[in-house]
């Protein structure tokens, strides 16, 4: 399943972080999934991942668009468990 989200970004800061709070790093992503960086980059080169928005060459992740994957990963017959 994959979910699409509209971006709307600021300017990054002079860090040159995106200025969106909500955006996590693969890094900082992976963690918040508790897996290995490596198991999130590969899901997201083959499609299995949340959807992610790359900016110059990193990849950033919205927290609520992983909080909306980790749901889709739920098997249907143990949903509102």
């Amino acid at each position: 399943m994959s979910v699409s989200i509209k971006a709307t970004l600021s300017p990054p800061t002079s860090s040159g972080r995106p200025n969106d709070p909500e955006l996590l790093t693969r890094e900082e992503a992976a963690a918040y999934l508790r897996v290995s960086v490596s198991s999130l980059a590969h899901w997201s080169t083959s499609g299995l991942g949340p959807v992610f928005v790359r900016l110059g060459r990193r990849a950033w992740y919205r927290q609520s668009v992983l909080d909306t994957w980790i749901e889709s990963q739920v098997p249907e017959r143990m949903r509102g468990r």
